[in-house]
């Protein structure tokens, strides 16, 4: 990440920017893990205390961080702070389907070890659910498009659920 990247994200500071620009790193965390290490300083700088959703980017940039460091001690104390964060989040606003998403993808990308996978099945069922029910939940169609990807490929859906995402990721592909 260059020098200019990192001057952008620090200018961040209105919450709906810092919102859009945090959806748009997590899906570059594939080619970039440490991505998740400058979201998780722009986030942890900004005035983010009051809105649940940036707790939530917070806590999964913090989670996720943990593959960036070589020291166990590190990243065990990165993921957990994470894990609490996140757990904040939805303990905020159990309804929230981004909240709840940001839960999932580090659930699915945790080592079974540090045993935080017990909200798979109902983070992904609410996720599926809500989207199914109201395509426009998210008003980033975008964003939508691309969540619904991920937990088509990571998250296991049951037959139902993979039904219900093929349908929303070609009504989104196709803008109906």
């Amino acid at each position: 990440m260059g020098i200019a990247s990192i001057l952008l994200l620090l200018q961040l500071t209105v919450p709906s920017e810092l919102l859009q620009e945090s959806r748009r790193l997590f899906f570059r965390f594939e080619e970039d893990k440490c991505l998740s290490e400058a979201l998780f300083e722009t986030i942890d700088a900004a005035n983010t205390a009051n809105d649940p959703v940036l707790l939530a980017y917070k806590g999964m940039a913090r989670a996720t961080s943990a593959a960036c460091s070589y020291n166990p001690y590190t990243k065990y104390s990165r993921f957990q702070e994470g894990r609490l964060w996140i757990e904040q989040a939805v303990k905020a606003q159990p309804n929230n389907i981004e909240i709840r998403f940001m839960r999932l993808s580090v659930q699915v990308n945790a080592p079974h070890f540090l045993g935080y996978s017990g909200q798979l099945t109902e983070d992904r069922a609410m996720i599926v659910t809500g989207l199914a029910n109201n395509p426009t939940l998210l008003t980033d169609a975008e964003f939508t498009l691309k969540l619904l990807k991920f937990v088509a490929q990571t998250a296991q859906p049951l037959a139902i659920e993979r039904q219900q995402l093929d349908a929303l990721i070609n009504q989104l592909s196709h803008g109906k």
